[in-house]
Protein backbone atom coordinates (compact mmCIF):
# COMPACT_ATOMS: atom_id res chain seq x y z
CA UNK A 1 0.00 0.00 0.00
CA UNK A 2 2.84 2.41 0.76
CA UNK A 3 4.31 2.09 -2.73
CA UNK A 4 1.04 2.14 -4.68
CA UNK A 5 -1.19 4.91 -5.92
CA UNK A 6 -4.37 5.14 -3.77
CA UNK A 7 -6.57 4.89 -6.89
CA UNK A 8 -4.78 1.66 -7.85
CA UNK A 9 -5.35 0.24 -4.36
CA UNK A 10 -9.08 1.00 -4.59
CA UNK A 11 -9.25 -0.61 -8.05
CA UNK A 12 -7.52 -3.77 -6.82
CA UNK A 13 -9.72 -3.83 -3.72
CA UNK A 14 -12.84 -3.87 -5.90
CA UNK A 15 -11.32 -6.54 -8.15
CA UNK A 16 -10.78 -8.68 -5.07
CA UNK A 17 -14.32 -8.04 -3.84
CA UNK A 18 -15.82 -9.05 -7.22
CA UNK A 19 -13.79 -12.26 -7.32
CA UNK A 20 -14.56 -13.15 -3.72
CA UNK A 21 -18.27 -12.54 -4.36
CA UNK A 22 -18.19 -14.75 -7.47
CA UNK A 23 -16.47 -17.54 -5.56
CA UNK A 24 -18.87 -17.31 -2.62
CA UNK A 25 -21.91 -17.18 -4.94
CA UNK A 26 -20.65 -20.23 -6.86
CA UNK A 27 -20.67 -22.22 -3.61
CA UNK A 28 -24.11 -20.97 -2.52
CA UNK A 29 -22.86 -18.73 0.27
CA UNK A 30 -23.90 -15.24 1.27
CA UNK A 31 -21.22 -12.55 1.41
CA UNK A 32 -22.71 -10.53 4.26
CA UNK A 33 -20.06 -7.88 4.78
CA UNK A 34 -16.73 -6.79 3.35
CA UNK A 35 -14.88 -4.10 5.25
CA UNK A 36 -11.22 -3.24 4.80
CA UNK A 37 -9.44 -6.59 5.05
CA UNK A 38 -12.27 -8.60 6.63
CA UNK A 39 -15.25 -10.32 5.10
CA UNK A 40 -18.00 -12.47 6.57
CA UNK A 41 -19.63 -15.30 4.63
CA UNK A 42 -22.68 -17.24 5.77
CA UNK A 43 -23.93 -20.63 4.61
CA UNK A 44 -27.33 -22.04 5.47
CA UNK A 45 -29.14 -18.71 5.24
CA UNK A 46 -31.98 -18.05 4.56
CA UNK A 47 -32.64 -21.77 4.34
CA UNK A 48 -30.38 -24.49 5.71
CA UNK A 49 -29.35 -27.38 3.48
CA UNK A 50 -27.76 -30.63 4.46
CA UNK A 51 -24.52 -29.84 2.62
CA UNK A 52 -23.98 -26.29 3.98
CA UNK A 53 -20.85 -27.25 5.88
CA UNK A 54 -19.33 -29.02 2.89
CA UNK A 55 -20.07 -26.03 0.66
CA UNK A 56 -18.47 -23.71 3.23
CA UNK A 57 -15.29 -25.78 3.38
CA UNK A 58 -15.11 -26.07 -0.40
CA UNK A 59 -15.59 -22.30 -0.62
CA UNK A 60 -12.75 -21.71 1.86
CA UNK A 61 -10.45 -23.91 -0.25
CA UNK A 62 -11.53 -22.09 -3.42
CA UNK A 63 -10.82 -18.72 -1.82
CA UNK A 64 -7.30 -19.86 -0.98
CA UNK A 65 -6.79 -20.99 -4.60
CA UNK A 66 -8.16 -17.60 -5.72
CA UNK A 67 -5.28 -15.83 -3.96
CA UNK A 68 -2.81 -17.89 -6.00
CA UNK A 69 -4.52 -16.87 -9.25
CA UNK A 70 -4.61 -13.23 -8.15
CA UNK A 71 -0.85 -13.25 -7.59
CA UNK A 72 -0.42 -14.01 -11.28
CA UNK A 73 -2.35 -10.78 -11.99
CA UNK A 74 -0.09 -8.85 -9.59
CA UNK A 75 -2.73 -8.62 -6.87
CA UNK A 76 -0.83 -9.84 -3.84
CA UNK A 77 -3.29 -10.81 -1.14
CA UNK A 78 -3.27 -13.56 1.46
CA UNK A 79 -6.24 -14.92 3.36
CA UNK A 80 -6.46 -16.37 6.85
CA UNK A 81 -9.82 -18.14 7.08
CA UNK A 82 -11.72 -19.41 10.10
CA UNK A 83 -14.73 -21.74 9.84
CA UNK A 84 -17.14 -22.27 12.72
CA UNK A 85 -20.73 -23.44 12.97
CA UNK A 86 -23.38 -21.88 15.17
CA UNK A 87 -26.52 -19.83 15.45
CA UNK A 88 -27.01 -16.30 14.11
CA UNK A 89 -29.71 -13.73 14.79
CA UNK A 90 -31.80 -12.46 11.89
CA UNK A 91 -32.82 -8.83 12.05
CA UNK A 92 -34.33 -6.21 9.80
CA UNK A 93 -32.62 -2.94 8.99
CA UNK A 94 -34.44 0.37 8.65
CA UNK A 95 -34.71 0.05 4.87
CA UNK A 96 -36.73 -3.17 5.24
CA UNK A 97 -33.94 -5.39 3.98
CA UNK A 98 -33.29 -8.62 5.82
CA UNK A 99 -29.87 -8.52 7.42
CA UNK A 100 -28.18 -11.33 9.25
CA UNK A 101 -26.72 -10.07 12.50
CA UNK A 102 -24.27 -12.58 13.86
CA UNK A 103 -23.41 -11.87 17.46
CA UNK A 104 -22.09 -13.81 20.42
CA UNK A 105 -20.05 -16.97 20.56
CA UNK A 106 -20.44 -17.96 16.90
CA UNK A 107 -18.83 -14.77 15.63
CA UNK A 108 -16.28 -14.58 18.44
CA UNK A 109 -15.05 -18.06 17.60
CA UNK A 110 -14.97 -17.37 13.85
CA UNK A 111 -12.98 -14.17 14.33
CA UNK A 112 -10.57 -15.82 16.73
CA UNK A 113 -10.00 -18.69 14.29
CA UNK A 114 -9.12 -16.12 11.62
CA UNK A 115 -6.71 -14.40 14.00
CA UNK A 116 -5.02 -17.69 14.91
CA UNK A 117 -4.75 -18.90 11.30
CA UNK A 118 -1.55 -18.24 9.40
CA UNK A 119 -1.85 -16.59 6.00
CA UNK A 120 -2.88 -19.13 3.40
CA UNK A 121 -4.45 -21.35 6.06
CA UNK A 122 -8.01 -22.42 6.86
CA UNK A 123 -8.64 -23.17 10.55
CA UNK A 124 -11.69 -25.12 11.67
CA UNK A 125 -13.28 -25.28 15.08
CA UNK A 126 -13.42 -28.69 16.72
CA UNK A 127 -17.21 -28.77 16.14
CA UNK A 128 -16.72 -28.33 12.39
CA UNK A 129 -13.96 -30.95 12.30
CA UNK A 130 -16.21 -33.50 14.03
CA UNK A 131 -19.03 -32.86 11.57
CA UNK A 132 -16.84 -33.47 8.51
CA UNK A 133 -16.41 -37.12 9.57
CA UNK A 134 -13.25 -37.85 7.62
CA UNK A 135 -14.37 -36.22 4.37
CA UNK A 136 -11.43 -33.80 4.50
CA UNK A 137 -7.82 -34.23 5.47
CA UNK A 138 -7.25 -32.34 8.69
CA UNK A 139 -4.17 -31.71 10.74
CA UNK A 140 -3.76 -30.37 14.24
CA UNK A 141 -4.06 -26.61 14.54
CA UNK A 142 -3.06 -24.25 17.32
CA UNK A 143 -4.91 -24.38 20.64
CA UNK A 144 -5.98 -21.25 22.46
CA UNK A 145 -8.31 -19.93 25.14
CA UNK A 146 -11.15 -17.51 24.51
CA UNK A 147 -11.30 -14.44 26.70
CA UNK A 148 -13.42 -15.16 29.76
CA UNK A 149 -13.41 -18.96 29.24
CA UNK A 150 -11.26 -21.51 31.03
CA UNK A 151 -11.51 -24.32 28.48
CA UNK A 152 -8.89 -24.76 25.75
CA UNK A 153 -10.18 -24.46 22.19
CA UNK A 154 -8.88 -27.15 19.85
CA UNK A 155 -8.52 -26.28 16.17
CA UNK A 156 -7.79 -28.16 12.97
CA UNK A 157 -6.13 -27.08 9.73
CA UNK A 158 -8.05 -27.87 6.56
CA UNK A 159 -6.17 -29.88 3.96
CA UNK A 160 -7.34 -31.30 0.70
CA UNK A 161 -10.59 -33.18 0.39
CA UNK A 162 -10.20 -36.86 1.23
CA UNK A 163 -11.14 -38.74 -1.92
CA UNK A 164 -12.90 -37.34 -4.94
CA UNK A 165 -16.05 -38.16 -6.79
CA UNK A 166 -14.26 -37.70 -10.10
CA UNK A 167 -12.57 -40.85 -11.29
CA UNK A 168 -13.92 -43.06 -8.53
CA UNK A 169 -16.63 -45.67 -8.50
CA UNK A 170 -17.92 -47.94 -11.23
CA UNK A 171 -18.84 -46.16 -14.46
CA UNK A 172 -21.55 -47.55 -16.70
CA UNK A 173 -22.96 -46.55 -20.09
CA UNK A 174 -25.67 -43.88 -20.08
CA UNK A 175 -29.12 -45.41 -19.81
CA UNK A 176 -28.09 -48.53 -17.88
CA UNK A 177 -28.03 -46.70 -14.56
CA UNK A 178 -31.84 -46.77 -14.21
CA UNK A 179 -31.92 -50.52 -14.73
CA UNK A 180 -29.11 -50.93 -12.19
CA UNK A 181 -30.85 -48.71 -9.62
Amino acid sequence: SKRSDPAEIVRKHYQLLRRVRRTVDAHGGLLESFRDDTFVVFFGLARARENDLERALNCASSLQRLTQRLRKNRIHVELAIGVHIGEVTIGQSGDRKIRYLARGDTMKMSRRLCMEADVGEVLLSDQVARLTRGRYRLSEGPSFQLKGHSRTVITHKLGKRAGSLVGSGHWMPRGDELGTL
